[in-house]
């Protein structure tokens, strides 16, 4: 009795170390895995592979004679779909005969499936053959409807300018996108001969668009990409490519620096500085002095200031005659008369009748000088748009 006991046991022990030296493991896709049904069915790939002690089992090695995968897909509970898988390099395998076997699964609609492997493996030992099957654990996986974008403009292999604007429209099923979605973004992808360049692009409700300058003629790819994030997890959609072909530059930084340099020239130079005239009246004789001219007579030296309303009355030397302003008992060889202002020289009255203010003429050079502040702003950055241009022009002809 007991060493039946112990016999089954045994063979008991012995069918579980069995069931457990043979697994089915599952590469692809992972458990809980989100994948994008945007504009169409994503296509996901199923990866698996079976393996005995740690070892992938690859068929026509060994003991193994031939080895089938295939995936069994349910949708509430019920088999929607059985789908062969490869080992032979193609439906998305990358190398044939590793064990790794591989297919490319579009399911039907949008919803949440369960997948699980099913692996049938013919073994050969001593010319017995022995077929044996077995089963990985489901795999939960669920397939999203995202929005995703529509280029709208340019149109597919039309000629634009190197600065341009790409519009497209945000669409969910057939329908234009207005949810507000904080975690959506949306990119345009340029393509070039060796160039490759991300800007975003700027939503409006369902219209998205993008400024974009190309560097150089030739024809490039436009692809728009929408990223959201559903569940913790990043998924994004792709738009179709729409070709297109530069041909002329831009004229807008050109245009930029000719405008700049219109308001540089129509804006105010800096004026010349105020000069005097003076009006002198020494009895009953009036005499004119220009800007910093001197004047000789009747035994004086007259200097006219050009800055400032003021002139100096000097005694010239050997002149017997003496200076004395009103209100001062002393005389003096000196005086600094201010407009309105009168002094003696001797018997005789001296008046500063008036100044006269004058602003010299500008000469034309002048005109073009950066004088001001604001003129020097103005003409470096007619300078700067004119540099960035010419720069554009020159890789844009290459």
């Amino acid at each position: 009795m007991r060493v039946g006991i112990i016999g089954a046991a045994l063979l008991g022990t012995l069918a579980v170390c069995s069931a457990q030296e043979w697994r089915v493991v599952v590469h692809a896709p992972s458990a809980q895995s989100l994948h994008s049904w945007a504009q169409d069915a994503p296509t996901i790939q199923l990866q698996a592979a079976l393996q005995r002690a740690g070892e992938t089992v690859i068929s026509g090695r060994g003991e193994t004679a031939q080895l089938f995968l295939t995936a069994q897909v349910y949708e509430n509970g019920a088999l929607v779909d059985r789908v062969t898988m490869w080992d032979d390099g193609t439906h998305g395998d990358a190398q044939a005969s590793d064990g790794i076997y591989t297919a490319l699964y579009r399911p039907p609609r949008p919803a949440n499936y369960r997948m699980r492997i099913r692996a049938q493996v013919e073994l050969q030992d001593a010319g017995k053959t022995t077929k044996r099957e077995f089963w990985s654990d489901f795999v939960p996986f669920e397939a999203v409807v995202i929005p995703y974008a529509r280029l709208t403009q340019p149109e597919p292999g039309s000629t634009i300018p190197a600065r341009t604007t790409v519009r497209a429209r945000l669409l969910l099923g057939e329908s234009p996108y207005l949810g507000q979605d904080p975690t959506l973004t949306a990119l345009l992808r340029i393509e070039g001969d060796n160039w490759r360049q991300e800007v975003p692009m700027r939503r409006s409700e369902s219209l998205l668009t993008a400024s974009v300058e190309l560097p150089k003629r030739g024809a490039y790819r436009l692809t728009a990409i929408v990223r959201v994030v559903r569940n913790g997890q990043a998924l994004q959609s792709q738009s179709e490519v729409v070709q297109v072909e530069a041909t002329t530059l831009s004229y807008f930084w050109l245009y930029v620096a000719i405008g700049l340099t219109l308001v540089y020239l129509l804006l105010p130079m800096r004026q010349p500085p105020l000069r005097y005239r003076h009006t002198i009246r020494i009895a009953n004789e009036t005499h004119f002095l220009e800007p910093e001219q001197n004047l000789s007579i009747r035994g004086l030296e007259l200097r006219a200031s050009a800055e400032k309303p003021e002139v100096v009355v000097r005694v010239a030397p050997g002149s017997p005659v003496a200076l004395r302003k009103p209100g001062e008992p002393l005389r003096q060889n000196e005086a600094t008369l201010q407009e309105g202002e009168q002094c003696l020289a001797g018997s005789e009255t001296i008046r500063y009748e008036r100044a006269e203010p004058t602003r010299a003429n500008a000469p034309l050079w002048s005109r073009l000088m950066p004088t001001t502040l604001p003129r020097l702003i103005t003409l470096l950055c007619a300078l700067g748009a004119l540099g960035y241009w010419w720069r554009l022009w020159q890789q844009f002809t290459q």
